[in-house]
């Protein structure tokens, strides 16, 4: 990984936040475990809020 000085910027996409929709976090996309559901592209700070977020999901659909 290149370091960077202070006159250097990061790369673009390093600056993309993105926020995980189970605990609000907000964090780089570049570092953020991706999911898509129903086209859509979620974004989550851990394995752990992911698969909270799939869990929730499977509980919501199997209720309805």
């Amino acid at each position: 990984a290149a370091a960077f000085t202070q006159l250097q910027q990061p790369p673009q996409a390093a600056r993309l936040l993105v926020r995980d929709p189970v605990c609000g976090v907000h964090l780089a996309e570049v570092l953020a475990i991706p999911l898509r559901e129903n086209g859509e592209v979620l974004h989550f700070c851990s394995p752990a809020c992911r698969d909270t977020y799939l869990d929730s999901s499977r509980k919501l659909a199997a209720n309805a």
